[in-house]
């Protein structure tokens, strides 16, 4: 009985010591939280005083003569003052100019050159043609003398109005300035340098002034067909950010109800639903993020929070200011289609559904997350960044395959008009690939509620836009016309060799048939091109070879194209890893 004391009251010591030393690291950590905040605070409030005194003295500059520059380190500067010198500039001379120093005869002698400036540095004077000569003639002086002068050392000259004559010395003074600066210093110029990226995202925006056409034809270069889909897509962009412009320039219009043009698109994979987003997103250079609705869940199960798609946002706008007037695009939406018959809670469905209603119209968001702010809540404090976020002026799109809504749609459209056969639909198979299409463009909101979506939220998207399916020819166009296409890489990549690839618009013809065969769109261009380039990409590379011509027979039998070209070459000696 007395050893289970003894083990006990060993035990509870160690607790005691244990809670004690975590007691100790919380209140250091808390302190240390607390003065960062603090001279946060102090960046941004010298931020806004710096910004005041130069708009005062623009307006008083008008009616007060020029007075001499002040060569401090500015307001609120802890730094030591230079020492004051003998030899330092009277009241007449207010320019700062160094005076001429004498020769050996008593003689004034002015050392300065024709587009030289002069400094006067710790009593001694360099001449000086450019900044970084200055800087390197100081590095000598200071390494080639006593090195312990560095602390005390003081400078006159007009370095504030000095641009110098050499833009790489201006380069590599802006480059050491930036490698000496302080961490308090460095947080300073990175506020500045996003406060200056957030005004002109935002003078973009409320300098907007596209038409739905501009939009159209600049989608053309990109995106070959789906034409009404490009249509339908412009006008809601227009429109919505038309109506962020006038409540911009004027703020009383926030308050009047607008109701906003929330787009679903829908579309087989392959057809460029994601790439039309990412067109328009370069487009306009407004924030802009992609994320996939199958990794959210219902608040409070595991997985990601619905809310944490207008995070995402700000994440990538920088600022709550910049990400209010975002577009948030949400891939695979029909996965959170609800199918499950049974009784059980479908937290990644219907959840999921219920959930976005809110932030898909105009709610408040935390910028923080619950958990996240519980314990990160001491390091917020001082932060000029709103704690909520408002979604009225948020552009949500959304996209899915939308697999089996045909039939659906097939099902009502046969019970509504009898006799409406599928010999009228067409047994061929580009019949059949059309016919889908205008099944989709049929679609109504009872389909998509039979789908599995609840009204509510079908409600939320009043824009809807059906993509259709790619033929041989379109996929031909892409491969020929559209920029940045992948037969570009493909030619970009051998001429990393010093190859140069051609292609013959027979080849581009075989190319776009095989891919069709693959029923994934666009996406099936990539697999024929990497099925025909596979070994060319290995074999041709430092074999002499400067030219690849793509002809029919290269699509359907690309190994006999790369013998017949090596065939008659005598390849070179490769270099071996272990020579290099």
């Amino acid at each position: 009985m007395r050893t289970f004391y003894s083990i006990a009251y060993r035990n509870k010591l160690v607790i005691n010591k244990t809670l004690e030393r975590y007691s100790k690291k919380k209140m250091k950590k808390d302190t240390d939280v607390t003065e960062k905040n603090t001279e946060e605070q102090e960046v941004q409030t010298e931020l806004s005083l710096e910004t005041s005194e130069k708009t005062k003295e623009n307006t008083d500059d008008e009616a007060k003569p020029s007075a001499p520059k002040r060569t401090g380190r500015g307001k609120g500067s802890r730094g030591r003052q230079p020492k004051a010198d003998k030899d330092a500039p009277s009241p007449d001379n207010a320019q700062g100019t160094p005076k001429p120093e004498k020769d050996k005869d008593g003689k004034s002698e002015d050392r300065r050159g024709e587009g030289n400036m002069g400094f006067k540095v710790s009593g001694a004077f360099i001449e000086a043609g450019s900044l970084r000569e200055f800087m390197e003639q100081l590095r000598e002086r200071l390494f080639g003398g006593d090195a312990e002068g560095m602390q005390t050392i003081s400078v006159e000259g007009p370095l504030g109005d000095m641009d110098g004559d050499s833009k790489e010395g201006k380069d590599d003074s802006q480059a050491d300035a930036r490698h000496q600066e302080t961490p308090r210093e460095r947080r300073r110029r990175e506020a500045q340098e996003q406060r200056a990226q957030e005004e002109k995202a935002l003078d973009k925006i409320k300098n907007f002034n596209y038409t739905p056409r501009q939009i159209k034809e600049y989608l053309d270069r990109f995106v070959i067909s789906q034409v009404e889909a490009k249509k339908v897509l412009a006008v809601a962009i227009c429109d919505h950010y038309n109506h962020v412009r006038r409540c911009l320039e004027n703020p009383d219009r926030k308050n009047v109800p607008y109701a906003k043009h929330n787009v679903l698109m829908t579309g087989p994979t392959g057809v460029g639903k994601t790439y039309l987003m990412r067109c328009l997103a370069n487009l306009l250079g407004v924030p802009f993020v992609k994320v996939d609705a199958t990794k959210y869940s219902e608040t409070g199960y595991v997985g990601y929070d619905v809310d944490d798609i207008v995070r995402d946002l700000i994440k990538v706008a920088g600022s709550v200011n910049l990400a209010q007037y975002g577009i948030v695009y949400i891939d695979e939406i029909d996965k959170i289609a609800t199918r499950n018959a049974g009784g059980g809670r479908d937290v990644s469905g219907r959840g999921v559904q219920v959930n976005m209603l809110k932030i898909m119209e105009d709610t408040e968001v935390k910028v923080m997350n619950p958990q996240t702010e519980m314990m990160m809540g001491p390091m917020m404090m001082g932060s000029n960044q709103p704690s909520t976020i408002r979604t009225q002026n948020i552009l949500f799109i959304v996209s899915g395959a939308f697999s089996g809504l045909d039939e659906i749609i097939k099902k009502r459209l046969g019970t509504a008009q009898i006799g409406f056969g599928v010999a009228e639909m067409g047994t061929t198979p580009q019949n059949r690939n059309e016919s889908e299409s205008e099944l989709f463009q049929k679609m109504t909101t009872e389909d998509l509620v039979n789908y599995g979506f609840e009204a509510e939220f079908v409600g939320r998207l009043p824009v809807r836009v059906a993509l259709s399916e790619l033929s041989a020819e379109d996929l031909a166009t892409i491969l020929s016309s559209a920029e940045n296409n992948v037969m570009q890489q493909y030619a970009e990549a051998f001429a990393g060799y010093g190859i140069d690839l051609n292609i013959l618009p027979e080849a581009i013809t075989e190319i776009a048939n095989e891919a069709a065969k693959e029923k994934t769109g666009a996406r099936g261009l990539l697999t024929i091109l990497e099925h025909i380039f596979r070994d060319l990409k290995y074999e041709l590379p430092g074999s002499g070879i400067k030219s690849l011509t793509v002809t029919a027979s290269t699509v359907h039998n690309p190994r006999g194209t790369q013998e017949m070209l090596l065939s008659g070459l005598r390849q070179e000696p490769q270099k071996s890893l272990e020579g290099k």
